[in-house]
């Protein structure tokens, strides 16, 4: 009788979004979420986060965020901009939106 023998292979480990750090994809998009989306302050977060268990202080949250947009988003919105300027003509709508009520101006309908 032949015995089959099983091998096991480990999984690759994901490149995290931020090297040398302890950040997790999850982790920063809730931070930036709450951050931007909710308007929670990072002392606040960081409060949050300790009472969950979790010691992030605010300064290392801040420092996510600027490297987050540095090395993710702002190659992104340069590329936006390249493909933008390759169009000859844009369009877009640039109807009046009234947000303060202004004394001397009438209402947008």
């Amino acid at each position: 009788m032949r015995r089959e023998t099983q091998s096991h292979r480990k999984a690759a480990v994901p490149i995290p979004p931020l090297p040398n750090s302890l950040s997790a994809p999850s982790l920063i998009a809730q931070v930036m979420y709450q951050k931007f989306i909710m308007g929670i302050l990072f002392a606040w977060q960081e409060r949050d986060w300790y009472w969950l268990g979790l010691v992030l202080p605010r300064n290392v949250m801040a420092n996510w965020g600027i490297r987050c947009c540095q090395e993710w988003l702002e190659p992104l919105y340069r590329r936006l901009l390249e493909m933008l300027a390759a169009y000859g003509v844009l369009h877009m709508d640039e109807t009046r939106i009234q947000f303060n009520k202004e004394e001397d101006q009438r209402p947008f309908l």
